[in-house]
């Protein structure tokens, strides 16, 4: 409301048929303003019968006028309004004083206003007072300069005014129309246009954020059966939840309904926003207790990426939705990134937490046994057993893949179950055939040791199969050792009473790693593979090696070194007096059939003397590129009969012919006709691109895995290849080091671990 608007108002208070006068000057000054008044004022300032009529008219009026001569440093007048405002009689009120009520957090800029009026004759400016009650005003002041005959300005006339009311109205009506009235959250216009200022502030920078919609699952039937008084409270309570812990880098507004939006704006990879989903979506599962109710809520989160997804708030907010209603596709508390956005490694993920605990239900999961061979005699003395997950379209899936997805969610207690049950039935089973073995290990996650029912279970399980303790052997990594709780503590030491022997893998890669051998009542240690894996060629490793082995004999404890993949390690830990080995050296993973032949045996061969030469299934001729692999982008167009839209992930193409290809990658996929692949690359600066399918692989080495491409092309299209490769093998027979394309000039396995690293 503006100042001339305000003194109508309080005029329109007047008696109007006692004051005419006054009101007849007031309705003049209707079509003027506040400085307009002042100049007026400061125009007939030496005119003392008129200075007196405006005077009167301010103290009728209510105005806070006040007169400062500036020579003598003095206030001359001031109206009764000034009193009020300012709590203090004209007779004790001074220049000094007035500057003392001054907010002490504020600050005001006063060479600024004397310029001002120096050069304009006017100033407006507002400020904060604390008055002698305590009480914090605002301050809209409006001065004019009263010059001398020499120009010099001599004394000011002023007005102000208290608009502390109507700036608290003013901010409460700003509330109230960027507001949600049930949360107190910023509403859906609100956060839009604060997206289009997280999008204005990134153009420059094209650093990423994302747009997480989040909605929940199903909660009409909250409304239905509770009534809209139950499903507001649980509305405002899950709001206040989230944005304790979205509190930092994160702006979360209500869309409608049961919907809210959170601008995250920090750049991180998809798998980190996806972390935060998942944490996100554990929050609002949380149970609820609303009056004599206990709730649980789902959520389901669609995420889309800034500038991968979208380069204006209207793409974003459109493509976080197209996300959710994926998300609502694979069932409840699911999240999805928009598929856009999406490469095979993040397609991959999603898929294997939507299908985990269906894996669980449809007995897809089941264990397979690494023998731990003695170095000495080498007979197959004890073994790992090791989780597997053979998925219906990605066949075998690594726990590394999904282990971590299931100590995320709530499905790592049943998985641990399965495999202590697992394992003690089948140790059960080669007690009663009398195989002769030392222990078969296991692992369990971090999350068991928390449990205080882990020894229950154990014992438990034990009982039923009737088998003797010994011969187990649980191995501890050190996400367990690192919560060194009194319930973990009293749960090893339970453990090692029981009669289970303890392991303690992954040795030499931690930091207290020397700290755990000593306090730890540990039988077994097991040297980290990353030690292993160059001992025949750096110096350093075998060192470190050797020191491990004498500090764990000399500690009477045995000593296994796993991830043995060839002679030369083998021949290296047998003179350094290494006790057992485990690793592709001699046997990969194998069936509890097959760990009972190897049980069995007297010794094993190296697996590497039994391999024969590999099979040639090439039905076309094709061109090799043994120097320099080809980098090709590969996505998948088709799964499961259903297309797909995905970014891209890099491989290395290492040779390609008309029927197809063979690339490496450290993805971990199965052949499968059900999922249809694209690659994309150049050669000979034309682009080429292929659709197929993955018809075999096998592991190079640790995580790095080579496949072949069955291609799906038309016969035209492949006389168009053939001409290529054609030129191609011409070029390459005349210049070996032939590399026009998108050759790398690196060897592959490191190429694809650094992308790994990003």
């Amino acid at each position: 409301m503006k100042l001339l608007d305000r003194l109508r108002k309080k005029h329109h208070e007047v008696d109007l048929k006692r004051k005419k006068g006054i009101d007849a000057y007031f309705e003049s000054l209707s079509s003027s303003n506040m400085e307009t008044f002042v100049e007026d004022i400061a125009t007939t300032f030496n005119n003392s019968e008129k200075l007196d009529y405006y005077r009167l008219i301010s103290n009728h009026l209510g105005l806070a006028l006040f007169t400062i001569d500036l020579k003598n440093k003095e206030i001359i007048y001031v109206s009764r309004k000034i009193e009020e405002i300012l709590e203090i009689s004209k007779e004790k009120l001074t220049i000094e004083y007035w500057k003392s009520l001054w907010y002490k957090g504020g600050t005001i800029d006063f060479s600024a206003i004397y310029a001002r009026l120096t050069n304009e004759g006017k100033n407006s400016h507002t400020y904060r007072i604390i008055t002698p009650s305590g009480a914090v005003k605002w301050i809209n002041e409006t001065t004019v300069a009263v010059k001398d005959e020499m120009g010099n300005i001599g004394k000011i006339v002023g007005v102000i005014e208290d608009c502390t009311n109507a700036l608290h109205l003013e901010q409460k009506i700003n509330f109230i129309t960027t507001h949600d009235e049930l949360t107190n959250l910023p509403n859906f216009l609100n956060g839009s246009e604060h997206i289009q200022e997280v999008i204005e502030s990134y153009k420059t920078t094209r650093e990423r954020f994302a747009l997480f919609c989040v909605n929940l699952d199903g909660f009409s039937r909250i409304n239905n059966t509770l009534g809209f008084k139950i499903a507001d409270e649980a509305f405002k309570q899950l709001s206040i939840k989230l944005e304790k812990y979205l509190n930092k880098g994160v702006f979360l507004f209500r869309s409608q309904g049961d919907e809210w939006y959170a601008v995250v704006e920090c750049s991180m990879k998809n798998e980190e926003y996806m972390s935060h989903a998942k944490e996100i979506i554990d929050i609002i599962q949380a149970p609820l207790q609303i009056q004599d109710y206990s709730i649980r809520i789902t959520a389901s989160i669609g995420i889309s990426v800034y500038p991968d997804d979208g380069e204006n708030k209207v793409e974003l907010i459109k493509n976080a939705n197209t996300a959710l209603k994926r998300a609502k596709k694979h069932g409840v508390a699911n999240y999805q990134l928009y598929a856009a956005n999406m490469n095979i490694e993040s397609f991959k993920t999603f898929q294997l937490e939507t299908d985990l605990q269906s894996a669980i239900k449809n007995g897809e999961l089941y264990i397979e046994y690494q023998p731990k061979v003695d170095v000495k005699s080498q007979k197959a003395t004890s073994a790992e057993a090791l989780i597997r997950w053979k998925h219906p379209l990605w066949g075998e899936v690594s726990p590394l893949e999904f282990i971590t997805i299931a100590e995320e969610s709530n499905f790592h207690r049943e998985i641990s179950e399965f495999v202590i049950d697992t394992v003690c039935r089948q140790v059960g089973q080669w007690e009663e055939q009398g195989i002769q073995f030392n222990t078969v290990s296991f692992n369990l996650s971090a999350k068991d040791f928390l449990k205080s029912s882990l020894i229950s279970i154990l014992e438990t399980t034990i009982n039923r199969y009737q088998i003797n303790p010994k011969h187990l052997e649980i191995e501890l990594t050190e996400g367990t050792l690192l919560q060194e709780t009194s319930v973990v503590q009293d749960q090893i030491e339970q453990i090692k009473a029981m009669g289970i022997s303890l392991s303690l893998d992954d040795f030499g890669t931690g930091y207290s790693s020397i700290h755990y051998l000593k306090k730890l009542p540990s039988d077994i240690i097991k040297i980290d593979r990353s030690f292993i894996q160059h001992i025949h060629k750096n110096v350093e490793d075998k060192i470190i090696v050797k020191s491990i082995i004498e500090l764990t004999k000399g500690l009477n404890k045995t000593v296994v070194a796993e991830g043995v993949e060839n002679e030369e390690q083998f021949s290296i830990l047998q003179s350094l007096g290494c006790d057992l080995i485990q690793g592709y050296y001699y046997s990969k993973s194998v069936s509890s059939k097959r760990m009972t032949e190897l049980f069995k045996m007297d010794q094993i061969e190296p697996a590497s003397s039994k391999s024969g030469a590999p099979m040639n299934r090439r039905k076309y001729y094709r061109v090799s590129f043994p120097f320099f692999p080809l980098h090709t982008e590969m996505t998948i167009v088709s799964f499961n009969g259903k297309a797909v839209t995905l970014g891209t992930t890099d491989v290395m193409v290492l040779d390609i012919g008309l029927g197809g290809l063979r690339f490496v990658s450290h993805l971990k996929l199965k052949p499968h006709t059900d999922i249809l692949y694209n690659f994309r690359t150049t050669l000979l600066d034309k682009e080429m691109i292929f659709n197929g399918t993955i018809v075999r692989y096998n592991e190079k080495e640790q995580d790095i895995f080579e496949y072949g491409v069955e291609f799906q092309m038309e016969e035209s299209d492949r006389d168009e290849f053939a001409s290529i490769l054609n030129k191609v093998s011409l070029q390459m027979k005349q210049n070996p080091l032939f590399n026009d394309g998108d050759f790398i000039d690196e060897n592959p396995s490191s190429y694809l671990s650094k992308i790994q690293r990003r």
